[in-house]
């Protein structure tokens, strides 16, 4: 999958641990930061050092080795689970996706054969009735602050005064 896409955590699946049941307050702690950590970082193997670990779920050395080993042995059940979790979350995502891909392929096949239509058809208009140019009135002209005063042909145009200026037509 080129995109990554953020899955809600399964909190019953840590929450539900028997280790985590009986744990005391910091290691309560530890095991949902270090859950939170693993399942953020894309199910990503968490360091097997005592150390990494300790700085991944920011505590103190002290209380790492009060509460370190049954951190990992509650890791080592959850860990698993969230595992499995997160593929199938990622299948499902990744058939959804799918899905959404030929359902837009089609949608744009289907598009893309109709005749290209104006824009002037695509709004109703101009359904094979010519639309007829109006003369501008002497009322609105004299109101634009110049005056309309054909003048007569000459060689096969009319000369229209604008104002101060000439213009064929």
């Amino acid at each position: 999958m080129s995109k990554s896409v953020a899955l809600p955590m399964p909190v019953e699946i840590v929450l539900s641990n028997p280790v985590l049941v009986s744990a005391s307050g910091p290691a309560f702690r530890l095991i949902l930061s270090l859950a939170f950590v693993f399942w953020c970082g894309g199910c990503r193997a968490l360091p097997a050092d005592d150390a990494g670990l300790c700085a991944l779920a920011r505590c103190g050395a002290s209380t790492w080795r009060k509460e370190g080993q049954a951190v990992q042995d509650a890791l080592k059940q959850i860990i698993p689970q969230l595992q499995r979790h997160h593929a199938l979350a990622m299948q499902r995502a990744e058939t959804y996706r799918q899905v959404r891909v030929e359902a837009g392929r089609k949608g744009a096949a289907v598009r893309w054969q109709k005749p290209k239509a104006t824009a002037m058809q695509n709004f109703g208009l101009n359904q094979g009735v010519p639309v007829p140019l109006r003369q501008p009135s002497k009322a609105a002209s004299n109101r634009a602050g110049f005056a309309y005063k054909p003048v007569g042909k000459v060689s096969g145009a009319v000369d229209v005064r604008f104002g101060d200026g000439w213009m064929k037509t």
